[in-house]
């Protein structure tokens, strides 16, 4: 599926992080003085009822949603400017949000290889040095997400568990080193789940580093740490357990 990564790389790195939405007497603070981290080769799951902020850390980590405070790293390297986060989000992050986030007019290959227009062409060379690579690359991708045969559709034919599978096979199309997934279980039937797990269990074999938000629990069995936000407070699950003790 892809190469293996430096496993001496950091991944996703988060300190101090506040995060708030809405404005004026509708403003909540969702999280306040937040600390994440996620290693190499670490599947970590982000748990909590639905509301706390799940989605939002996603957004924010990934650089689609502004914070209050606080710093990010990815792969080392410190976001500090919108331009610099939105190219380590292209380059470094495969994302898998509950909206699949197609474009009408594109094929079905094509929506999945979508990140390869966003990102420098410099950079896509090295995974993809050619147009009949770019393909290959997508239909093989799609191939292990069980949507080979409707590579040349529109996007508007898939059903919801399709474009679901469709965003996933996308979110692996630049070989990332971090993929952040938002209930990436979703809508799909237990044989399309096992293969999704199938396919993130690969990645993480390989060094990739998963951070997933999820009520589900599959994502849940494979995780090797999971974090709760609980009135804002990101907490990891022993730090849970002692407090009820």
């Amino acid at each position: 599926m892809m190469s293996s990564f430096n496993l001496k790389s950091p991944k996703l790195k988060a300190r101090g992080l506040t995060i708030s939405v809405g404005r004026g007497k509708k403003r909540k603070t969702l999280l306040r003085e937040a600390h994440l981290s996620l290693s190499t080769g670490e599947w970590v799951a982000l748990v909590g009822p639905s509301g706390v902020g799940k989605t939002t850390l996603l957004h924010v980590l990934s650089g689609l949603y502004p914070y209050e405070r606080g710093e990010i790293w990815i792969e080392g390297e410190k976001a500090t400017q919108q331009v610099q986060h939105d190219r380590l989000r292209i380059e470094k992050m495969g994302l898998i949000f509950q909206g699949a986030y197609m474009v009408g007019s594109l094929s079905v290959w094509e929506n999945v290889a979508l990140p390869a227009r966003l990102a420098s062409q410099g950079f896509v060379r090295n995974i993809v040095p050619t147009k009949e690579k770019l393909k290959e690359r997508a239909h093989m991708l799609l191939k292990q997400v069980g949507l080979e045969n409707a590579a040349d559709h529109l996007p508007h034919v898939l059903s919801f568990g399709e474009r679901r599978r469709l965003a996933i096979a996308r979110a692996f199309f630049l070989n990332p080193p971090i993929i952040l997934a938002d209930e990436p279980t979703n809508d799909l039937d237990p044989d399309n789940v096992a293969r999704v797990l199938a396919l993130l269990r690969a990645y993480q074999a390989e060094g990739g580093a998963i951070l997933i938000a999820t009520h589900q629990q599959e994502p849940l069995f494979y995780a090797d740490r999971k974090l709760y936000i609980e009135e804002g407070s990101l907490k990891e699950e022993n730090d849970m357990k002692e407090e009820g003790e």
